[in-house]
């Protein structure tokens, strides 16, 4: 007979990257609208494309941390159905987005996490471990040749 395979390590470190995302993600909204409130920090003298491209600027990273926030309760979630081999779909879509650089703060931990977690997921008996529903899971026995 042989063991469960090992979904459990992969997916801790998603939950840990996607913990991260989210501390990083809401500290980098919180800086980053308190800058945008303060006009000492904007250009207050300047043209007006000056101007613009710094509020641009600041959006575009204000969209990236809201990502990276809103991405972190997905992987974590994800990483819980890995755990329990209870989602194949969920396991894999946290591991890509842990992997997406705009979904994620984390992005030089996440991507090798995220691919590390993804070849798990491709192994035939990590797929029967999921097919078999996670937690109910019975190894299949030797073949038997007659």
């Amino acid at each position: 007979m042989g063991q469960k395979p090992n979904t459990t390590a992969p997916a801790v470190c998603l939950m840990i990257t996607a913990m991260l995302n989210a501390a990083l993600g809401l500290l980098g909204l919180v800086t980053g609208i308190m800058q945008l409130k303060n006009p000492a920090n904007g250009p207050i003298a300047g043209t007006e494309a000056e101007r613009f491209g710094y509020y641009t600027g600041q959006s575009t990273v204000l969209i990236a941390f809201l990502m990276s926030a809103i991405t972190a309760p997905l992987i974590i979630y994800g990483a819980v159905k890995m755990i329990n081999g209870a989602s194949y779909n969920w396991a894999k879509t946290a591991s890509v987005l842990a992997s997406v650089p705009f979904t994620s703060c984390c992005f030089l931990i996440g991507a090798p996490i995220g691919v590390w977690a993804l070849v798990v997921l491709s192994k035939p008996e990590v797929k029967m471990f999921f097919d078999r529903g996670g937690a109910n899971y019975q190894p299949p026995g030797p073949p038997q040749y007659y």
